[in-house]
């Protein structure tokens, strides 16, 4: 999590970052940094490289060079550098989004394996990559014994992941599907209609549900959810907030239907939640 965390609710987080020096430290991997859906301002980032393996999808366009030369992806796109390569992506003419890990160590190039390092990839689905780096951030954040082991097969999983994805050709997601996932994700806290989202992609109801669960794995509904949740478990870091008060911020009108979303999302009550998020602020 933000290792500064406001005192007072932000509407609108520009970035979840988990950032976990000690904890994600193992004898052959090291977690360096971990940024999950993190909005950046129009602009290019453009580095010599940052010493570690850096894994990054762009979940928007942008343009990114990889061994070849640069590249408009429309789409997003996934890229593994390693510790030696140049970093340039980003977007000079509109804000973009993107979540990335940094890592090293001894078991950094095996974990890699094959991979196509410093080759531009088609984008992924934004829920693959985001539920494996929230995987990997669970086990290194809310763990007693962060297990090293559990930590590198979720790392050689979502690797495998996409070059699978990357190999099949998987077509890529028309944007206005791409506009209608960030629209759910900005306003979690507002009421939404589905006959209104069905409109904003020329569909039915029923195609809207078939199509966006083809997409992106899951339906509108369970979006809104995931990202209510999301910012809920960053806002029960904030010791000023009753749990009431942060189901409202969230959109949810009512603390009992907030403590059943919650443990159904985390698999715990929201005091169990808060608690595990307090000891995680505390430890850093």
């Amino acid at each position: 999590m933000d290792n500064n965390l406001p005192e007072t609710p932000r509407k609108r987080p520009w970035a979840r970052v988990v950032y976990q020096p000690e904890k994600g430290s193992y004898a052959s991997l090291r977690i360096n940094r971990l940024v999950i859906d993190e909005h950046m301002n129009a602009g290019v980032v453009d580095r010599a490289g940052w010493g570690d393996c850096f894994l990054a999808a762009f979940h928007s366009p942008v343009t990114v060079e990889d061994k070849s030369g640069r590249h408009v992806c429309e789409h997003g796109a996934v890229i593994c550098w390693d510790r030696a390569s140049r970093n340039y992506y980003g977007n000079l003419s509109q804000p973009w989004l993107h979540s990335c890990m940094h890592f090293e160590g001894p078991a950094a190039e095996s974990i890699l394996g094959d991979f196509p390092c410093d080759t531009v990839l088609p984008a992924a689905d934004p829920s693959l990559v985001n539920g494996y780096f929230e995987a990997i951030h669970r086990e290194i954040a809310y763990q007693s014994a962060p297990d090293e082991v559990i930590v590198r097969n979720l790392l050689e999983c979502l690797l495998r992941a996409l070059k699978r994805h990357a190999g099949a050709g998987a077509p890529s997601i028309p944007d206005a599907y791409i506009a209608l996932r960030d629209y759910i994700r900005q306003r979690y806290d507002e009421p939404l209609r589905i006959a209104d989202l069905a409109a904003m992609v020329r569909a039915s109801p029923s195609k809207l549900f078939k199509d966006y669960r083809r997409h992106f794995g899951t339906s509108p509904i369970k979006e809104r959810i995931r990202a209510q949740m999301e910012q809920a478990h960053y806002l029960m870091a904030n010791r000023n907030l009753t749990l009431t008060q942060i189901a409202r911020h969230v959109g949810i009108a009512t603390l009992p239907y907030f403590s059943r979303l919650v443990k159904s999302y985390f698999g715990k009550p929201p005091r169990a939640v808060r608690a595990e998020c307090l000891k995680g602020r505390a430890a850093r």
